[in-house]
């Protein structure tokens, strides 16, 4: 018996025309591709091609790749359950529930990069890169508020002319406004901070008059004790300008020989001369407890304050006489 392909698609086997009437032969050749196939064969993968019987194996082979990859699912108001209908609920299954319902505004997160700020489709955390700006500069939209948000850049951190970026820990900064005219930058324990600068204050000032001099207030790191055009009246003896300070009248004065008294001698003058002198006491000495006092003529100690407490006072007095004339200047270095 002779065999023609019929159709294109799913092309299968018939009888020729021209071959004598046998149902069972067209039927094996129609099913199975060929009037020879064994019938007992149970190789799905020998089935003839083409053939009907190949057709449906194919088909079969898809369902089964379906059924193994356990997809499907259900629109239900419950949660599936196994029970005498369901024997077995496979991996991947999807249970829609119809109870619920969901949001129907859908918002694709993205950035955008446009001369102008979008205005359609907005949606929370949208970026906006600006194409106009150099450099570039982005934004974030804020649908609680409408507002596009610019995102952490330099520029926008400060607000006016000086202000500085430092950093205030680990990945975080801070803002310092610009300090006052003339102050310096100065380091802290955690950040900077701008102070005054260090220069020389005066404190007070006036006339000389009678024996002593007493300043009753002093303060800074350094001090200086200008004395102008002074003389002393009397004319019988030269008189010797002593200081003390904080009202000590102990023996926490000592020379530059080693030599220790009540007060400490800075200068002697002729009964007939007048003098411009200037005292420097270092109330910030390193050494503790010493606290040198010099002259700006030599730059050299005359002696030292061998106390540990502050000095917040001065006193100067002559050994012999009164001024008679002067001024005197008191100036702090801080």
């Amino acid at each position: 018996m002779a065999a023609e392909d019929i159709g294109y698609l799913y092309n299968t086997k018939i009888p020729g025309y021209d071959d004598a009437a046998d149902i069972q032969a067209a039927l094996k050749l129609f099913l199975y591709g060929s009037t020879t196939y064994d019938a007992n064969n149970q190789d799905p993968d020998s089935l003839p091609n083409p053939s009907l019987a190949r057709h449906l194996r194919n088909l079969q082979v898809g369902i089964n790749t379906i059924n193994e990859l356990g997809t499907g699912s259900v629109l239900s108001a419950t949660e599936p359950q196994m029970g005498p209908l369901v024997q077995e609920i496979p991996d991947g299954f999807i249970w829609v529930d119809s109870s619920q319902s969901a949001n129907n505004s859908v918002g694709y997160l993205t950035a955008v990069y446009t001369n102008e700020a979008p205005t359609t489709n907005l949606v929370d955390g949208l970026i906006w890169v600006d194409k106009n700006s150099s450099p570039l500069r982005a934004y974030v939209y804020n649908a609680g508020t409408s507002n596009w948000d610019v995102l952490n850049e330099i520029e926008y951190l400060v607000d006016a002319p000086g202000d500085m970026i430092y950093g205030s820990g680990d990945n975080q900064y801070a803002k310092l406004a610009l300090g006052a005219t003339g102050q310096i930058l100065k380091a802290g324990p955690t950040s900077p901070y701008w102070a005054n600068e260090k220069q020389w204050v005066l404190l007070t000032g006036g006339t000389l008059s009678g024996s002593t001099l007493s300043i009753p207030s002093v303060h800074g790191e350094r001090l200086a004790i200008v004395l102008k055009s002074w003389s002393h009246d009397d004319i019988a003896a030269d008189s010797i300008i002593s200081l003390q300070f904080n009202e000590d009248i102990g023996t926490n004065y000592v020379e530059t020989d080693g030599t220790s008294g009540i007060s400490l001698d800075s200068a002697l003058i002729p009964n007939t001369a007048s003098s411009n002198h200037v005292i420097f006491i270092d109330m910030a000495h390193t050494t503790v407890g010493l606290k040198p006092v010099y002259t700006l003529s030599s730059q050299d100690e005359f002696g030292y304050y061998a106390s540990v407490s502050p000095i917040n006072s001065i006193q100067l007095f002559l050994s012999n006489g009164q001024f008679d004339a002067g001024t005197y200047e008191i100036w702090s270095y801080r």
